[in-house]
């Protein structure tokens, strides 16, 4: 198995203000235990999601309480300082890979999380989970809950305004392009500044990554490239879609603020961002809805694959004071109602998959159907060896819009940065 992740696009989306931030400092939450109450603390960033899960559990477990510690955006400090002092909750939030000092890899390499090899969801996980939220010697240590999408997401009205559908064949993009441009306005709202993998990573996904789910295990082993991929054709899509006029002007200054802004107004069909698009309904007019959808980057409607990843796992801390309890708590997140429960809160899907699962919206009903298809493929940064690598998938794509790269000198630039990442593991 590969354990090379060493960044999280959601942390650079969230660094970004592409996802709403639900956590605040750090806190207890919930309400205090009462006397003769079994305990259990939880360490997490995200209080709203996790919420309805432990109300589930406690519900089903009378007599023992979950109590939340909340270290909200400063959550990884937070973890630091407590594993450092011995006093981390008994139930522990973890990143997948090792992007951070939250993630499995780095919480394993200290010792802090306990083997959950033999609970009952482990044999549902896929290879890349297993990959991510375990170690090469083949425990477990953590359980993956809440898949995200990323992906062009459309103004359901401006599309609508426009008399179009949401485009599934590269040609069709381009002939949103010429029908936007028509009523002065443009099919894509990019930013560039600070979010170039965004769009990137949802064009890579069905020429790379959907269809050779074991890409980046190969290219550590040194038997493919990205120069010798479809990262190739991503990029050179993207300078047919600029010079076609897809994009607003000035794409490399626009951040990701001022993108959600013009789909948002309706001067933009679409943008790229996650599947909850809370965010953007919040600064849209009453009644705005979006839909994401998989980016096609060819004419046969069949080659779509949607960027999905799981970005939340929950692991037992392995000096955990009630580790029975929590071991029992985690074993209910691995089920399909704790699963749907927080797939519900989060706006996203189940991280394992389950037929149970009725989506309460149009964008869970998309990574739902495209998971129970098998049409879904990973966000390519968790399995790479280092953050250089998506370091300069940002620099090359700013460099070719500004005309000064090529898709062959930025994939190789790319190579180089992964080279260099993988040697120095």
């Amino acid at each position: 198995m590969n354990h090379s992740s060493r960044h999280s696009v959601v942390a650079a989306m969230l660094a970004a203000g592409l996802v709403t931030v639900l956590a605040g400092c750090s806190t207890e939450t919930g309400e205090p235990a009462a006397e003769g109450d079994q305990v259990i603390t939880l360490g997490t960033d995200d209080t709203v999601r996790i919420q309805p899960v432990i109300d589930a559990f406690e519900q089903a477990n009378p007599g023992v309480k979950i109590e939340v510690q909340s270290g909200g955006n400063s959550y990884q400090e937070f973890l630091r300082t407590r594993l450092a002092s011995k006093t981390a909750p008994d139930v522990l939030r973890t990143f997948p890979g090792a992007g951070n000092v939250a993630g499995v890899l780095s919480l394993d390499s200290a010792g802090a999380l306990e083997d959950l090899s033999g609970q009952s969801w482990v044999g549902e996980l896929t290879p890349q989970q297993l990959n991510l939220f375990g170690t090469a010697d083949d425990r477990v240590l953590s359980v993956p809950v809440g898949a995200l999408a990323l992906g062009p997401v459309y103004n359901d009205q401006t599309l609508e305004g426009l008399g179009a559908s949401v485009p599934t064949t590269l040609d069709e993009v381009l002939q949103l392009c010429d029908a936007a441009a028509e009523q002065n306005k443009v099919a894509f709202a990019i930013f560039q500044k600070g979010g170039g993998v965004v769009p990137t990573y949802s064009m890579v996904a069905p020429l790379v990554y959907g269809p050779e789910p074991d890409f980046t295990e190969r290219q550590l082993a040194g038997e493919v490239s990205f120069t010798d991929s479809g990262w190739t054709k991503a990029y050179a899509i993207q300078q047919q879609m600029l010079d076609r006029g897809c994009f607003q002007d000035g794409p490399n200054g626009t951040d990701y603020n001022a993108a959600a802004a013009l789909v948002a107004n309706g001067d933009a069909v679409a943008t790229f961002a996650f599947s909850d698009t809370t965010g953007l309904e919040d600064i849209s007019p009453e009644g705005t809805t979006y839909t994401i959808a998989p980016f096609p980057t060819s004419d046969n409607p069949e080659d779509r694959y949607l960027a999905v990843a799981d970005s939340n796992g929950f692991g037992v801390n392995a000096d955990a004071k009630q580790k029975e309890l929590a071991l029992k708590f985690v074993e209910f997140i691995g089920t399909p109602k704790a699963q749907i429960l927080f797939a519900n809160a989060a706006k996203g899907a189940p991280a394992l998959p389950t037929e149970q699962f009725q989506p309460e919206g149009t964008n869970q009903k998309v990574i739902a159907e495209y998971q129970l298809a098998g049409k879904t493929a990973a966000w390519p940064d968790q399995e790479w060896p280092g953050a250089e690598v998506v370091q300069s998938v940002d620099q090359v794509v700013q460099r070719l819009f500004n005309g000064e790269d090529t898709p062959q000198t930025a994939t190789q630039k790319m190579d180089d940065a992964f080279k260099a990442a993988a040697d120095a593991r």
